[in-house]
């Protein structure tokens, strides 16, 4: 057997041992997970830092909170009146 098979046949091995090997396969699964929750972390930091500027924002400003309470709550000012409008949809009549 010459020289380079005997490499080829070494790699080959090598390969299998690693590819086939328990904890090989455990570690890049974890490393799979690790990025996973890394990323769902980076979510919820990012989700934190908005919530956090909107309590800023509510506290601070008494126009944005006026608008939240109106879009959130459905407040309205003392003396206003609130309309409601109910769209109908209807079928279009079939055409004999």
């Amino acid at each position: 057997m010459s020289v380079r098979w005997r490499w080829v046949l070494a790699a080959v091995i090598l390969g299998f041992l690693i590819t086939f090997n328990e904890g090989f396969r455990n570690h890049w699964q974890k490393r799979k997970y690790f990025r996973k929750l890394k990323k769902e972390l980076a979510e919820i930091q990012n989700s934190n830092k908005n919530l956090a500027q909107e309590l800023r924002r509510l506290k601070n400003d008494p126009d944005y909170l006026t608008d939240a309470a109106r879009r959130e709550l459905g407040m309205i000012r003392p003396g206003e009146t609130e309309y409601q409008f109910v769209i109908q949809y209807s079928t279009p009549e079939e055409k004999p």
